[in-house]
């Protein structure tokens, strides 16, 4: 909420399909958020700002799309662990952890307004891990380059 009401922006919640929110957490979000299924793509090509908080392979198109990325991150973590480490380690994504923020903005140690203002820097970062980690080779066609790894040609 913090985010939704100093930047006025409107936040959607995107569900995974095959996860399960039944329990209380969930319940905060559902009041608090609009929840959207099954349209998650769509979202992130609409939106200004994406926060992830898993491993989700649709980062990869918040960052094909140059959005503004924000990481959710908890000492309990385990889940997508290493995949999410090396993108903020590769591409120098904003993280915010959850367990440590609500300390911070009572202190008054945390501003909304700098972790959006941070995160419109670190797009510039995406160029080199979209070379490197999404387009293999821009003059060859995705599944020749698939063949080619498969069998070896």
């Amino acid at each position: 909420n913090e985010i939704k009401n100093k930047l006025n922006f409107q936040i959607n919640f995107c569900k995974h399909p095959r996860s399960n929110y039944n329990n209380k957490n969930f319940k905060l979000i559902e009041k608090n958020f609009r929840i959207i299924e099954n349209n998650t793509s769509k979202q992130i090509l609409k939106s200004d700002l994406i926060i992830f908080t898993g491993g989700s392979s649709l980062i990869n198109n918040a960052i094909l799309y140059q959005k503004k990325i924000i990481v959710l991150t908890s000492n309990n973590q385990s889940y997508f662990k290493t995949q999410i480490d090396y993108l903020i380690k590769f591409i120098d994504l904003e993280v915010i952890n959850i367990d440590n923020i609500y300390k911070k903005m009572i202190q008054k140690n945390i501003n909304i307004n700098d972790i959006i203002t941070k995160t419109n820097l670190k797009t510039k970062n995406y160029q080199k891990f979209i070379t490197n980690h999404l387009v293999f080779n821009k003059l060859e066609k995705s599944y020749e380059q698939v063949s080619n790894v498969i069998f070896n040609d």
